[in-house]
C-alpha cells in the first residue's frame, strides 16, 4: 500500500474513531517555518534525514521515506523514526513523541522553565564535517550557549567525520496533539554523527540524546523508546525481530524478492549502545520490544505506556507462543537458525524498543546513545548476520569511546632511489607545512583528500607511484597560480623535468600532474622547482588519470582549490629544500617512490584451500620429505576427538609416521612432557594427553620432535584445549553420626572415605523437635544424590 494511501486512511480513521489530533498518521499538516526538513547525515553509506523536532529517517518536506541505502541509489530502507519518552508527573501520565506529527518543538527551555521561541532561525540542525572551519557558517555559528558540544579548546566538537546537532523540548502543552497529554518539561540536546570508513562504521549512524529535566517536576516510572516505521524497500513484506543480548531491534524481509532490493534485501537495526541509568546507576539495556502493523497504532498515551512496559496495547502480558510464558520481548527468536519466537506475518510493520523505568528529579540529566545500523548480505537472512556483526563492532567502538585506529591511508611508505638503489641517507628535502602526512618527514606528502580535497577517498583507489627526475625525459604539467585572477586559476601546460608513473600497472602507466606557483615571486617560472621558502608555494599534485600531451578540460576550467573535491587527485606534495641542498640534486636517476596501502573492499575475493585431516592414514614416511606430511589429529584438540571411546578418555593421534621413530613432546618452556618409542611398524601412534608421570597435560601449545633414524627429523606443533573439570555430584550415601557434649559429627561416604569428626557446636543439625535430631549417638543416613537429602540447618530434616 502506498504511503499516501496509508496517510489518507490513517487520517480518515483518526477522524472517525478518536478525538481530533489523536493518532495522526502519515505526512503531517502545515509545518512550522523554522523546522529543519532538508538536513541529512550522509558521510558514509547511509543518507538519513534529520529534523529538530525528535524525528530522524523521515523526509518531512516530501512526506516520504527518509533513510536511503546505499546512498545515491534511490533505494530506501526506513520510512520514519523518532524519539518517544513517557513518564508520570504526580501520577499523571505524560508523553513526548516524534512520529508523523510531533510533540517536540525546536529550541531549548529557558531558565524560567519556558520553551524558547520555536520560530527563531538559530534553532535549526547544524552540520559540520571533519576539517571544517569558520568558512562553514554552521561551524562559525556553533550554538555553544545552547549546549552544542565543544572540544577542550572550545571549538565545535566534530565527532566521527560528520556531526549534526540540534536542541528541542516538549514544554509547550499545545504541541502535544498526538496523545493529548501535558509536557514533562524535557529538553533534548541531540548529536548525530558518523564515520566515513569502510566496513561496519560505514553502515552505522550514532545518535546521542542528552535529556535534561528542566520542568521542575519529578518524573517517575520514565521510559525512553526508539520508534520506527521501517519500510524496507517494499513496505508490505517486512518482518521484525529483536536480539536481547545485543539490545537490538531490527527489520528484515519476508522473502528474497523485494520490489526495491530484489534478491538481496538488507536488514536494518536500532540499538541502545548506552541506555538510561537505572535505579542502580548502571545503564539499562533494552527492557522491552513490541511490534504492531499499520492501522493498529497506539491511539492513547496509556496504550503507548503499555507498549513501553512490554505489554500489549490493552495492558495484558504478551505470551511467547513457543514457550507459553509471558515475555517482554516480542519475536525474540533467531530467524537465521529458525529457532524461537519468530515473526511470521509479513506486513507494514512498526516497532518500539524501550529502556526503563527510571526516575528524573528536577535538573537531572540522562544520556542515551542509540545506533542505526544496516547490514546487507547475499539474501535476507545473511543480511541479519551481517547486521548483527556490524552492530557488535559498532558497540565495541562506542565502548572504546571511539578511540579507534585511523583508517589505512593511501600512503603506505616512501623511498628515495638513486640509479635504482635506495638512497636512505638523502635528506635533502622537508615539508613546507605539516598537512597530516604520516610517512614523509614533516607531514607534507599527503593523500589529495587531505590537501585541497579529492574525489578519491577510498584506500582501494590509491596506486603506488614513482616520480622519475630527468632533464631529458619530461612530461607536461598543469600550472596553477596562487594569487592570480582567479586565485589558483589554470595558466598553461609547460614541460617539466620529471615523469610520473603508476607502478601498480603492468606495464607502468604514465599519470597526469599539476603544480602551483605563487604569483609575483621569482620562483614562479613555469617550472616545478622546490625552494627553501614556503612563500613560493611550489605544490605538486598527482592525478589518477592516464597522461596526455593535450590538456584536459576537467583540470583547466575551474580553479584548482574549488575543483579539487571533484578531481582524481591521488597525492599532494609541498616540499622545501633543506640547506645546503639545491634543486640540482633532482637529476638523472633520482626517483621518489610512494607505495600505496591497499584496503579490502566488497569486490575483493580471497580463496583459501585446505587439506582435510586424515584420521587413519596407513602410508609410511620413508623419505625426508615424507616427514613433512606427519600430522597430529585433531589439531587443535578441543576437549574431545573421534578416537575417544568414553567420556574419561583423552586421545590424539600421530599419523603418517615411519616404521620406527622416537617422539618427544615438549612444552613451549622447553620442559619434556611425554616420550614415545614408536616401534610397531605402523604409521600411527596415540597420545592419551598425559605426561610421563600419568598426569593430564594442561591446555597450551606443545612441540613434538620426531626423530626417524636413517630418514630425518621433523617438528610438529600441537594446540591442546582441555575440557574444564567440574563436579556434577558430591556424595552418594551419607552416614552421619552424632554424639558427645558438643555433638561432634563425622560423615562417612559409601566409598569408605570419612569426613570429620567436625566439631560443629550445638547447632550441628537442627531438626524435628530437638537439637541433634534424636538421641545421642543415633545413626541417621540419607541419600545425597540429587534432591534426596536436606542441607545443613534445614528445619525439615527427618530422622
Amino acid at each position: 500500500m502506498s504511503r499516501i494511501v496509508k496517510g489518507l486512511m490513517a487520517a480518515l480513521l483518526a477522524g472517525l474513531m478518536v478525538a481530533p489530533g489523536v493518532w495522526a498518521k502519515g505526512p503531517a499538516g502545515p509545518r512550522l517555518a523554522k523546522i529543519s526538513t532538508d538536513q541529512k547525515i550522509d558521510i558514509n553509506n547511509l543518507s538519513v534525514y534529520v529534523s529538530n523536532e525528535g524525528s530522524f529517517s523521515y523526509n518531512i518536506g516530501a512526506g516520504s521515506a527518509g533513510l536511503e541505502f546505499p546512498k545515491g541509489t534511490g533505494k530506501t530502507a526506513v520510512y520514519a523514526s523518532g524519539l518517544w519518552i513517557a513518564g508520570k508527573v504526580n501520577g499523571d501520565l505524560r508523553t513526548a513523541a516524534g512520529e508523523y506529527s510531533f510533540e517536540w518543538s525546536p529550541g531549548p527551555i529557558g531558565a524560567n522553565g519556558k520553551p524558547a521561541d520555536r520560530n527563531d532561525a538559530k534553532y535549526k540542525v547544524y552540520k559540520i564535517n571533519a576539517g571544517d572551519g569558520p568558512s562553514n557558517a554552521d561551524y562559525a555559528n556553533w550554538p555553544i550557549a545552547d549546549g552544542a558540544p565543544v572540544d577542550r579548546d572550545g571549538r565545535p566538537l566534530i565527532q566521527g567525520d560528520q556531526t549534526l546537532w540540534c536542541v528541542y523540548n516538549d514544554a509547550d502543552d499545545s504541541r502535544h496533539p498526538t496523545f493529548q497529554t501535558k509536557g514533562m518539561g524535557l529538553e533534548v540536546q541531540q548529536t548525530i554523527f558518523a564515520f566515513d570508513r569502510p566496513g561496519p562504521l560505514g553502515n552505522t549512524i550514532f545518535i546521542k540524546f542528552r535529556i535534561i529535566n528542566k520542568g521542575g517536576n519529578r518524573i517517575d516510572s520514565t521510559y525512553v523508546s526508539l520508534w520506527s516505521d521501517p519500510d524496507l524497500g517494499q513496505a508490505d513484506n517486512d518482518l521484525v525481530g529483536c536480539d536481547t543480548g545485543l539490545s537490538l531491534g531490527y527489520i528484515y524481509n519476508a522473502t528474497n524478492t523485494d520490489a526495491s532490493y530484489g534478491s538481496a534485501p538488507p536488514a536494518v537495526g536500532f540499538d541502545f549502545f548506552k541506555g538510561p541509568l537505572g535505579p542502580d546507576k548502571k545503564p539499562l539495556p533494552m527492557t522491552s520490544f513490541n511490534k504492531y502493523i499499520n492501522g493498529t497504532d497506539p491511539r492513547t498515551a496509556q496504550q503507548v505506556y503499555n507498549y513501553m512496559q512490554g505489554k500489549d496495547a490493552g495492558g495484558k502480558d504478551v505470551v511467547d507462543p513457543t514457550t507459553g510464558t509471558a515475555s517482554l520481548f516480542s519475536v525474540s527468536g533467531d530467524p537465521v537458525t529458525g529457532k524461537g519466537w519468530l515473526d511470521t506475518n509479513p506486513a507494514d510493520r512498526r516497532f518500539m524498543m524501550t529502556a526503563g523505568p527510571f526516575t528524573m528529579a528536577p535538573g537531572d540529566t540522562q544520556e542515551v546513545v542509540a545506533g542505526l545500523v544496516v547490514g546487507q548480505g547475499k539474501d535476507r537472512l545473511t543480511s541479519i548476520t551481517a547486521l548483527k556483526f556490524y552492530d557488535s563492532f559498532a558497540q565495541a567502538a562506542f565502548d572504546a569511546d571511539f578511540q579507534l585506529p585511523s583508517p589505512p591511508p593511501g600512503i603506505g611508505s616512501y623511498q628515495w632511489l638513486l640509479n635504482g638503489a635506495v638512497n636512505a641517507g638523502n635528506r635533502w628535502i622537508t615539508s613546507g607545512s605539516d598537512l597530516g602526512g604520516t610517512v614523509f618527514p614533516g607531514g607534507g606528502f599527503v593523500e589529495g583528500d587531505h590537501f585541497f580535497g579529492s574525489a578519491i577517498t577510498s584506500g582501494a583507489d590509491f596506486v603506488s607511484i614513482e616520480v622519475r627526475f630527468s632533464p631529458t625525459k619530461t612530461q607536461k604539467a598543469y600550472r596553477y597560480l596562487r594569487g592570480g585572477a582567479p586565485n589558483y586559476g589554470y595558466q598553461d601546460y609547460p614541460d617539466q623535468s620529471f615523469t610520473v608513473w603508476d607502478i601498480d600497472s603492468n606495464p607502468p602507466r604514465q599519470l597526469n600532474v599539476g603544480f602551483v606557483e605563487q604569483n609575483g615571486l621569482p620562483a614562479a617560472n613555469r617550472t616545478w622547482t622546490p625552494t627553501a621558502s614556503a612563500a613560493d608555494r611550489e605544490y605538486l599534485f598527482i592525478f589518477n588519470s592516464t597522461y596526455s600531451d593535450t590538456p584536459q578540460e576537467k583540470y583547466t576550467k575551474t580553479p584548482l582549490n574549488a575543483a579539487a573535491p571533484t578531481l582524481d587527485i591521488l597525492y599532494g606534495f609541498w616540499p622545501l629544500l633543506r640547506a645546503p641542498h639545491t634543486a640540482a640534486e633532482l637529476a638523472e636517476g633520482q626517483v621518489l617512490r610512494v607505495v600505496a596501502n591497499k584496503v579490502n573492499t566488497t569486490t575483493d575475493v580471497f580463496e583459501f584451500k585446505t587439506t582435510a585431516p586424515v584420521l587413519d592414514d596407513n602410508s609410511l614416511a620413508q623419505r625426508r620429505e615424507d616427514l613433512k606430511a606427519i600430522r597430529v589429529v585433531p589439531n587443535p584438540y578441543y576437549g574431545q576427538s573421534a578416537y575417544e571411546l568414553s567420556s574419561l578418555s583423552r586421545t590424539v593421534r600421530f599419523t603418517r609416521l615411519p616404521k620406527q621413530c622416537a617422539i618427544k613432546v615438549f612444552s613451549l618452556g622447553g620442559d619434556l612432557v611425554r616420550s614415545f618409542n614408536h616401534t610397531d611398524g605402523t604409521s600411527l601412534e596415540s597420545w592419551d594427553l598425559k605426561n610421563d608421570f600419568g598426569l593430564p597435560v594442561a591446555s597450551g601449545i606443545y612441540l613434538a620432535f620426531i626423530d626417524a633414524p636413517g630418514i630425518g627429523r621433523q617438528v610438529v606443533k600441537i594446540a591442546i584445549f582441555m575440557e574444564a573439570e567440574r563436579l556434577d555430584s558430591f556424595y552418594t550415601t551419607v552416614d552421619i553420626r552424632i554424639g558427645g557434649p558438643y555433638h561432634a559429627c563425622s560423615i562417612h561416604l559409601d566409598d569408605g572415605r570419612r569426613r570429620g569428626p567436625d566439631r560443629l557446636g550445638r547447632g550441628c543439625l537442627r531438626g524435628g523437635g530437638r537439637r541433634g535430631s534424636g538421641p545421642r549417638g543415633r545413626r541417621n543416613s540419607a541419600s545425597r544424590r540429587g534432591r534426596g537429602a536436606r542441607r545443613w540447618g534445614d528445619r525439615s530434616w527427618r530422622k
